[in-house]
């Protein structure tokens, strides 16, 4: 199987990295509703951290981490593409570099950290569709279940499935 070149803003590693890890974290909340026990919710999934390690190779290696530096140094929002998932948008917001006796060889490490929608750029309506619950909704569009639940008191159960109903996000 041949793996897509990793690419950011523009650049397109010459090699794929040796490593790279995606890091998926959710934040856990406990809730105790009336006349209920306690309960342990999913309610944000934060954002993903990419970073892996590789190498530059050969007698333009420094050009090459130049080059790396310079996409870095831009500090914007890019679209990232990595080998084997999908192209999701991110900051690159770690790049350093390691020492090496070898000449024509450059070890680096980096960081891309998953972009999150600007609160204005999130919809303020979702209608639930299938199962959805407000746990799910907190979970898809990265909203505080307290939050959802404070702007829906129609919803008797954080639980409870709202198909075809409008839940309010903001």
């Amino acid at each position: 199987m041949i793996l897509a070149t990793m690419r950011f803003a523009g650049l397109e590693w010459q090699y794929n990295p040796l490593t790279l890890k995606v890091s998926h974290e959710l934040s856990h909340t406990k809730r105790v509703m009336p006349n209920s026990a306690e309960a342990v919710a999913d309610t944000v999934r934060r954002v993903n951290v990419i970073s892996g390690k590789g190498e530059l190779t050969g007698e333009d290696c420094i050009e090459q981490y130049k080059e790396l530096e310079r996409v870095f140094a831009m500090g914007r929002k890019g679209v990232l593409t990595l080998p084997g998932r999908p192209p999701v948008y991110a900051y690159f917001t770690k790049l350093y570099a390691l020492a090496t006796d070898t000449p024509e060889l450059i070890e680096y490490g980096f960081e891309f950290v998953e972009a999150v929608a600007a609160e204005d750029e999130k919809p303020c309506f979702h209608t639930g569709n299938g199962s959805d619950s407000l746990y799910s909704i907190a979970y898809e569009y990265n909203v505080p279940l307290e939050k959802l639940v404070e702007l829906n008191p129609w919803v008797k159960r954080p639980d409870e499935e709202i198909a075809g109903k409008k839940v309010r996000l903001c």
